[in-house]
């Protein structure tokens, strides 16, 4: 009887540290009272590497992907000088394809121009971020 005991409280108290550890009463309350973009925005703008137009921009291709609904995933181009994975999982690219008729341009600058010659600006964050198409769809 002493042992079972014992146990049930060393069960008890891993458990309470868990929870505690974990988190798991804010986050399970995060998670019931937020929509999925609102918490993505807030995690991803928290993050180092993150923001919405600057950095990793995960922010403004969740913002495109919303918007414009597409399925596949348009190519990403990064051009800051510290630029780490691009963010291609945003859309949930299983098999790796890619639109090359629509462009991602994170962190542009006007003296790279010579890079949207072919292109439609379709959206336009800041002159910083911008979503392309392709001019008549040709490659």
């Amino acid at each position: 009887m002493k042992n079972n005991v014992f146990k049930v409280f060393i069960l008890l108290g891993l458990s309470l540290i868990l929870i505690k550890n974990f988190d798991l009463f804010r986050k399970g309350y995060v998670v019931l009272t937020r929509d999925y973009d609102r918490r993505f925005i807030e995690s991803y703008e928290k993050n180092q590497f993150s923001g919405f137009c600057y950095k990793e921009s995960h922010g403004y291709v969740h913002y495109i992907k919303e918007k414009y609904k597409d399925k596949i995933s348009p190519e990403i181009i990064n051009l800051g000088s510290k630029s780490k994975k691009l963010p291609y999982w945003i859309f949930y690219n299983l098999h790796g394809k890619i639109n090359k008729n629509k462009l991602i341009l994170l962190n542009y600058d006007q003296s790279k121009i010579s890079l949207i010659k072919n292109f439609i600006v379709i959206d336009n964050y800041n002159n910083q971020c911008l979503y392309l198409e392709r001019k008549n769809g040709n490659s």
